[in-house]
């Protein structure tokens, strides 16, 4: 997928930009507006947040026995982003492309870049689950940074709401290279990756205009 460099600079401005630090990073706190409906796994806590509450913002759960710096078993982050101007999603759509290809395009682009092993990726697929329009992919980083010696296997999707994009992301970390060997391609068990796969499918949207109330509290 080749985009134009008014796409790059969008993408880039859109989701590579660091959140502003806040006195509130790291702990919960409420959130208004248009939000997503997602079914947390069992036995996995909020981990840390940070952003605004009426703005973008990003929550990280993990199982309840893991720190948020050492994690393996189980990771999950919801992000929520701002649409872009009116004039830049008609942009977008003049190209033949929506705005989670683009996003999804740009997150793995940089994923390939951060890795320090060897990057492969899952086939990406665009569908439409409960209205709402999907760009799903991920893959396995062999090493990825110092905490993940043994490598990193992810499943992403962006998500396009009314007036906001979402990112969900699960990931699994293997503990050594016999663990690794024993998972999936991916890094992931086939389990734990139909029960993340299918919770990313079963996502709504909530919080706003004539959707419904919002099942997760932050605070």
């Amino acid at each position: 997928m080749s985009l134009p460099y008014f796409h790059i600079i969008l993408i880039f401005g859109l989701f590579s930009a660091s959140l502003s630090a806040s006195d509130s990073d790291g702990n919960p706190f409420a959130v208004v507006g248009e939000q997503v409906n997602h079914q947390i796994p069992d036995g996995w806590e909020l981990a840390w947040m940070s952003g605004e509450s009426d703005g973008r913002f990003f929550v990280e759960y993990i199982p309840a026995d893991e720190e948020i710096n050492s994690w393996h078993s189980g990771y999950l982050l919801i992000e929520r982003i701002p649409l872009p101007s009116a004039e830049a999603l008609e942009e977008i759509r003049s190209m033949k492309t929506t705005l989670p290809e683009m996003a999804l395009h740009h997150f793995i682009e940089q994923a390939k870049t951060g890795c320090r092993g060897e990057h492969k990726e899952i086939s990406r697929s665009v569908n439409k689950f409960n209205d709402i329009l999907f760009a799903m992919s991920g893959g396995f980083c062999s090493r990825y940074e110092n905490s993940a010696p043994y490598g990193e296997g992810a499943f992403v999707a962006f998500l396009e709401g009314h007036h906001n994009i979402f990112r969900i992301q699960y990931a699994c970390r293997p503990t050594s290279d016999n663990n690794k060997n024993n998972l999936s391609t991916w890094g992931i068990t086939p389990d734990m990756a139909e029960k993340f796969l299918n919770a990313i499918k079963s996502t709504t949207l909530c919080g706003s205009e004539n959707q419904p109330v919002c099942q997760i509290k932050y605070q």
